[in-house]
């Protein structure tokens, strides 16, 4: 905080990708989050220009203080998720960039609110007293957000969870490339079951990016239900993409029922909540083709469903 007061925090821009930021903010927070069994969502379905002027110090420094107040606030068993939006920006070549950082944890009181961003400021509450910290993390945030140029807002309530806004411009490269289009990708229909409506919408999104036609659906059953359907009317879907964890229907058995409708005919791809070489084993032994971490890339994606696909 004093280096930032003293004015020696310099601010260097360099070229960034921003998948790159988001898997390095995963990697870091995912023992967090594992061990107290939380849901984490990474949706950048909105972002046209993934390549920006930036610096990426800062950026992390923002995006991982809000990520530990989020895990430290949220019980075991909820939702953290993170969602950036490109939108127009006044400056030729810039573009503004929301992200937003949202929890379903204990939440704040209005009155902690409006000093949330002030050195040495906890909200002093049975709940949080346990909870280690300085009360130097927003305060912190806020300055570096203000040198970056942007802004900063929360909404929260109290036992209803905290969404966190940050909003910076940043000088788009015109170089940006988001993926590279495959011609035999085209139109091909993709089944995607997720229970979390958000990753169910971004990874549609995502594959509709890329040229395929996507459907998707909440339920593991309805997954079942739509694979008989499109087999009896002859408009198979070419691939599928399931969750590895879904209440009514599991992903091993939802697969199971699929491969007796389609055989060994179409590939399906698994998404979990991490990387652990134990979840792509009884991924791959229960009739999966492939394995996909979440947070749900479209790069990864496009690579994996090109893989299954030959």
């Amino acid at each position: 905080m004093s280096w930032i007061e003293s004015g020696r925090v310099k601010i260097e821009e360099k070229e960034v990708h921003l998948p790159d930021v988001m898997h390095d903010l995963r990697t870091i927070v995912n023992a967090s989050i594992v061990s107290k069994n939380i849901e984490f969502f990474i949706d950048a379905v909105d972002v046209k220009n993934e390549d920006i002027l930036c610096d990426k110090l800062r950026l992390n420094q923002i995006l991982l203080n809000l990520l530990s107040n989020a895990t430290k606030f949220t019980q075991n068993g909820g939702t953290i998720i993170v969602r950036i939006i490109q939108k127009p920006y006044y400056k030729k070549g810039y573009a503004l960039y929301e992200f937003h950082v949202r929890d379903n944890g204990i939440g704040m009181s209005r009155e902690f609110q409006e000093h949330l961003f002030e050195s040495f400021t906890r909200e002093e509450t049975s709940t949080v007293s346990g909870i280690q910290g300085t009360g130097l993390g927003m305060a912190i945030t806020k300055n570096i957000v203000d040198m970056m140029g942007g802004t900063i807002s929360v909404e929260s309530e109290e036992g209803k969870g905290t969404e966190y806004t940050v909003s910076i411009p940043f000088q788009v490269l015109a170089s940006s490339a988001r993926y590279e289009i495959i011609p035999q990708l085209q139109g091909v229909r993709v089944l995607v079951a997720d229970d979390d409506s958000n990753t169910a919408i971004s990874v549609s999104h995502m594959v509709q990016e890329i040229g395929m036609v996507a459907e998707w659906t909440l339920s593991g059953k309805e997954a079942v239900l739509r694979t008989k359907v499109a087999v009896e009317q002859n408009r198979e879907f070419g691939a599928y993409i399931i969750d590895w964890m879904m209440p009514d229907l599991n992903g091993i058995e939802t697969v199971r029922r699929i491969r007796q409708i389609i055989g060994d005919s179409r590939p399906i791809i698994a998404m979990t909540a991490n990387a652990f070489e134990e979840d792509k084993q009884k991924a791959f032994a229960a009739g999966m083709n492939a394995h996909i971490a979440k947070p749900i890339e479209v790069d990864s994606l496009l690579s994996t469903i090109a893989k299954v696909l030959g």
